[in-house]
């Protein structure tokens, strides 16, 4: 990276290897600061043949040898879907936005009031709550624009497209207009900005900077999408056949240029980069054909978790053209990746799981609610955007996030395919869930069901791979376990526990993941495990097995027991039978209680003369004891 955007731009080529050397032998010897902005906008190059691990492929490649402090900064969304390990990270700083708002808003008010002016800070937040806009406020440069759009009472809605619009129509009134002639466009602009005097005087200024921002914004070279060189602008200018609208651009201030003496030239990027994503948005509502050609062409061969970069942008279209928000939301839904890897509660082995990743759902729901709430705002109410997996919490959830979700979950009552319930009894009642999991009978494969109360009836699922539950308030539930692949049993009523073992019993040939918190038919479970032939991984915690025995079926690979009661003999039993398993299996123990105690010594004895069981970590204290084994099968 230091090569191609600094040694590359800035030394001949025959110099590029000599300088090399040199930055080399500095950055080893003496104290310096590498700052990487931007990784939520880098990606690992696709055409490097290397041998890095997808982990490795997270950031780009740290010479350790040098003697640098690196920086680097990046949209929060990257650090939390992207796997980054805490040994890499020696000091995590999150940029929360203008610490006290009001106080810059009350300093701008008092410069544009001058000596004569009477508006306070108070009347603009009076305004900010009305629109209900608060999401604006921690970004000091919009904060900035939008209390000068209040103070010279431009008419905005509660519409975020809208107040863009207001405020680049704001921005383009610093023009100079004497003597320049104005092109008529040959596309309509939509609604909320056809309506802006200034955009209509300036309409080949403003499709000009419309048009490089999506050129811009959605290159396949990442690293220049938010600072760009002259060359692209240059492209952009004569595709649009005028020499005089990069002055009026910069004069507007929506374009900066910052001119680099060293190669004589210079490097653009517009105010702030939801100015770019608004107006990239603009373009592609304006040439819809281009929404396939540019932004699926972008994403088509990236990670899931970079459609979050074109978050904003999507808002922003559902507010600008409805046809193609709902086109878009049924791409977006194709990038939640019907499988992902998770680390057990109570342990930390990764199992897979036939779900989505949590943060993934969250993410990709907030953003289609904001674009939903930005349709609303814009008078589409008959908007048929797709969402098919849902994360119902109203702890994580306002009121009006939860009302707009519940009604994203009617609209898609026939397609979902995942949804979790934690509480929310008052919000989602069990006729309204039982209905929706009735009508997505062919489609829903994961259910989560925390502290949420009611019956349900799921025989009609047949592709139902995924159940979690917890707590006693769901007093049944009856599900087809044919495909079930995981299930978790949390804290459950002894009577729904009982029903689900026995219809696994029955049919669960297909189970390869169990997890339980306080089992309470102890003997049930017992009969019922080695019959499970494809589990994989079980995980027990605050359970007594009494005198119950544990014999794991044959492709077992992982078991976890925590705070967990049980017999010497069942635990002999249970190691004898792994050591004969011919493939390895790892076990661990932590706090658990043996009974009789006295046993243990003997137990401990037979694994150390074991050829087929290694001991990994064996802990004994006054109470319980926590151990590791591995079998050598």
């Amino acid at each position: 990276m230091i090569k191609e955007q600094l040694l590359f731009k800035i030394y001949h080529d025959k110099d590029i290897k000599e300088a090399y050397d040199l930055l080399q032998t500095v950055l080893e010897t003496k104290r310096c600061v590498i700052i990487a902005d931007g990784l939520d906008e880098w990606s690992h190059p696709s055409d490097k043949d290397c041998s890095c691990s997808d982990e490795e492929k997270v950031v780009p490649f740290r010479n350790f040898a040098n003697n640098a402090i690196l920086l680097t900064t990046s949209r929060p969304w990257r650090l939390s879907q992207f796997r980054i390990k805490d040994s890499n990270i020696d000091k995590y700083l999150e940029i929360q936005g203008a610490v006290d708002p009001s106080s810059l808003v009350e300093k701008v008010v008092n410069c544009l009031n001058g000596e004569t002016g009477t508006k306070t800070s108070v009347q603009f937040m009076e305004f900010v709550r009305e629109k209900g806009v608060e999401k604006l406020l921690p970004i000091p440069i919009i904060l900035m624009q939008l209390v000068c759009l209040w103070y010279e009472e431009f008419n905005v809605s509660n519409s975020i497209c809208n107040i863009y619009a207001s405020m680049i129509s704001m921005l383009f009134g610093k023009i100079r207009v004497d003597n320049r002639q104005t092109k008529v466009l040959k596309h309509t602009f939509p609604g909320c900005i056809q309506c802006q005097c200034n955009i209509r005087t300036h309409g080949s200024l403003f499709r000009f900077l419309s048009h490089l921002a999506l050129k811009t914004l959605f290159t396949q070279n990442m690293q220049s999408s938010n600072v760009f060189s002259i060359s692209c602008v240059t492209a952009v200018l004569e595709e649009n056949s005028g020499d005089e609208l990069l002055e009026r651009a910069l004069e507007s201030g929506l374009l900066t240029e910052e001119r680099l003496d060293v190669a004589n030239t210079s490097n653009f990027s517009f105010l702030h980069k939801t100015f770019q994503e608004f107006l990239a948005a603009v373009y592609v509502c304006m040439n819809e054909d281009l929404f396939s050609k540019t932004i699926k062409t972008h994403y088509m061969e990236r990670h899931p978790e970079f459609i979050m970069d074109v978050s904003q942008v999507f808002i922003f279209i559902c507010g600008l053209n409805m046809n193609l928000g709902e086109d878009m939301s049924k791409w977006i839904s194709t990038f939640i990746p019907q499988k992902s890897m998770k680390a057990c509660l109570y342990d930390n082995y990764e199992y897979e799981r036939a779900r989505p990743n949590e943060n993934i759902v969250r993410a990709i729901q907030g953003m289609v609610i904001e674009g939903y709430k930005e349709a609303i705002s814009n008078n589409y109410v008959n908007t048929q955007i797709t969402l098919n997996h849902f994360y119902f919490d109203d702890i994580l959830l306002s009121a009006e996030r939860m009302e707009l979700l519940y009604k994203l979950l009617l609209m898609n009552k026939h397609r979902v395919k995942s949804i979790h319930v934690s509480e929310c009894n008052d919000q989602l009642g069990q006729k309204n869930l039982q209905d929706v999991l009735i009508s997505s009978k062919d489609s829903l494969t994961a259910l989560t069901c925390w502290d949420h109360s009611g019956e349900y009836d799921l025989k009609m699922c047949k592709c139902f791979k995924y159940l979690s539950i917890w707590g006693d308030n769901l007093f049944k539930i009856e599900l087809n376990v044919k495909n079930l692949l995981t299930c978790k049993v949390l804290k459950s009523r002894k009577s729904v526990e009982e029903s689900l073992l026995n219809k696994l019993s029955k049919n669960g040939k297909q189970l390869q993941t169990f997890i339980a918190y306080e089992l309470k038919n102890v003997e049930l479970f017992s009969n019922i495990f080695p019959q499970f032939r494809q589990l994989r991984y079980v995980c027990i915690t605050n359970t007594d097995f009494k005198q119950f025995p544990f014999i794991p079926p044959d492709l077992i690979s992982r078991i976890t027991m925590k705070w967990v009661i049980m017999s010497a003999s069942a635990l002999r039993d249970m190691l004898d039978r792994i050591a004969t398993l011919p493939r390895n299996v790892h076990v661990v123990f932590e706090h658990c209680s043996i009974q009789p105690s006295s046993e243990l010594r003997r137990i401990r004895q037979l694994l150390d003369v074991s050829s087929n069981i290694s001991i990994e970590h064996f802990e004994r204290s006054a109470t319980d004891v926590s151990f590791e084994v591995k079998s050598n099968g």
